[in-house]
């Protein structure tokens, strides 16, 4: 079992019930939907739960990497930019 020091066995116990339950609402998350580009591109867009399609089809931090559906988006002037 992992020791972390200076921290009782009650602490330890609230610890991994705080990370248990992160771990649980991460996963039921809602995911984006994949979206087809339009044209000769062969990457996708995605469709978040509002409805919104995703301004880009690449990542906005890296741009050879894909949308990852699981990555919240940020919306900016109302329109959802994703991130992978």
């Amino acid at each position: 079992m992992l020791r972390i020091p200076h921290m009782n066995s009650s602490r330890r116990r609230l610890a991994l019930l705080l990370s248990s339950t992160l771990v649980a609402a991460c996963a039921t998350m809602p995911r984006a939907e994949i979206v087809p580009a339009q044209g000769a591109d062969t990457s996708y867009r995605l469709r978040y739960a509002d409805g919104k399609v995703s301004v880009n089809t690449h990542c906005a931090i890296q741009l050879a990497n894909a949308l990852n559906p699981a990555m919240p988006a940020l919306y900016v002037n109302g329109e959802p930019v994703g991130f992978c």
